[in-house]
């Protein structure tokens, strides 16, 4: 494993992070309209 001496770990997982980082964001934006979407979701399942 590479590890990157100015950073002190991997690129790849240095990589890895970010992009978790951006989804997590991503997903911050939507937890609204999700948390709706699910309990709509959930309504119906349980009136069916």
């Amino acid at each position: 494993m590479y590890i990157d001496k100015h950073r002190g770990f991997d690129p790849l997982v240095f990589d890895g992070m970010l992009l978790y980082d951006s989804l997590v964001l991503k997903f911050r934006r939507s937890d609204i309209s999700r948390f709706y979407s699910l309990q709509h979701l959930l309504s119906m399942y349980l009136h069916s």
